[in-house]
């Protein structure tokens, strides 16, 4: 019995989730993309900021979403599921690195500090905790088990999901209210 036995359901659930919610935001966004645009919403860049509001949920969904099939998969040992987590949280975190500078340097809309901490220091800090727990776990001696390890990568991994969830539902209400607000002028 390897320590990621004990972890196969709780796996299981993070990765049908993941899945679920990426489908979800896809949906989402078809439905957006079907609303129509007005003029002079062109140049106000909102379709570029698409990459940096939308975009990175999906990454989340499908970063939490490959760490649980790896930790599900019946490896021999915690090294190679260590290792693809570790993978996981470097990318992480030079594409949180990436999101938070164009975060800043968008004009289509203020971030305010909830922004700033749901889109940028808690996944950034949720894939360094990924990073350095897989490491740890890779690299365990008789002083660290791996097995501790596995709740620092749980842990982050539900967090990534959780700001995904939640930064989905930002977008959706902050386009809701944006149309619902141009319904109302234009009435």
């Amino acid at each position: 019995m390897t320590p990621l036995s004990p972890w196969q359901t709780f796996y299981e659930i993070l990765g049908s989730a993941a899945g679920g919610l990426t489908g979800l935001q896809f949906v989402a966004m078809a439905l957006i993309a079907d609303l129509s645009i007005t003029p002079g919403e062109e140049q106000t860049g909102l379709e570029d900021t698409s990459a940096i509001f939308s975009t990175p949920t999906i990454v989340h969904f499908t970063c939490v979403l490959v760490l649980a099939a790896s930790m599900v998969m019946p490896w021999p040992n915690i090294t190679a599921p260590a290792i693809v987590g570790a993978c996981i949280g470097l990318f992480g975190i030079f594409y949180m690195a990436i999101i938070s500078r164009h975060l800043g340097r968008q004009k289509a809309y203020q971030p305010v500090c909830a922004d700033w901490l749901h889109r940028a220091i808690f996944p950034a800090g949720s894939y360094c905790a990924i990073f350095v727990t897989s490491l740890v776990a890779a690299t365990a001696n008789t002083r660290i088990q791996p097995s501790h390890c596995l709740f620092g990568i749980a842990i982050a991994a539900l967090l990534l999901l959780a700001m995904g969830i939640q930064n989905a539902w930002d977008n959706v209400i902050y386009i809701v209210a944006m149309k619902r607000r141009e319904a109302a002028q234009k009435a």
